[in-house]
């Protein structure tokens, strides 16, 4: 290995072990970041399947964007001849079949983003271990309804008022 790629490694590693450790805030800015990232690289963004490639195109949610840009995680082939299409979405739905060998922290971190871009913020929360299941949480946040599901200037903008909020309250 030479030293630039053992640099990269090292670098790698490093993004890696932020991520794991980040609050909530910081990584919805993280995910952000490797979102636009991932869709300078050509990923398609669809906000139902954490990392799939099929006929050349490789798709990915909020947090399949950190599992790509982070993480490098290979994305899975979907055989389907439509991209949002298959005959068991089960396996894209879970992390350990996407992204075998990620530590408990960066999975609790990815199933936490996948309830930010919905507007969960308590469960997303909870989660990350930092709330108990009933606390209510839902006066922080309660525009469940209101994120975009697009990864267009209204997403970022929403994530941002999220990251704002999140750390007025020490997340």
């Amino acid at each position: 290995m030479s030293a630039l790629e053992q640099k990269a490694k090292e670098l790698t590693k490093a993004r890696q072990k932020e991520f794991e450790s980040a609050p909530l805030s910081r990584c919805i800015e993280m995910a952000l970041e490797d979102m636009t990232a991932a869709k300078k690289a050509g990923v398609k963004i669809d906000m139902d399947i954490w990392a799939m490639e099929q006929g050349g195109v490789c798709y990915a949610c909020f947090a399949g964007c950190v599992m790509l840009e982070r993480f490098e995680v290979t994305p899975m082939v979907n055989h389907c001849p439509q991209p949002n299409v298959s005959i068991s979405r089960e396996p894209l739905f879970d992390i350990s079949k996407v992204a075998p060998g990620i530590s408990k922290n960066a999975r609790d971190r990815f199933y936490a983003l996948n309830e930010v871009r919905v507007g969960n913020i308590g469960e997303a929360l909870e989660e990350m271990g930092h709330l108990e299941e009933g606390d209510d949480f839902g006066e922080f946040y309660p525009w469940k309804d209101n994120i975009p599901r697009s990864s267009g200037p209204k997403f970022y903008e929403k994530m941002e008022e999220i990251i704002n909020q999140l750390r007025e309250r020490g997340y």
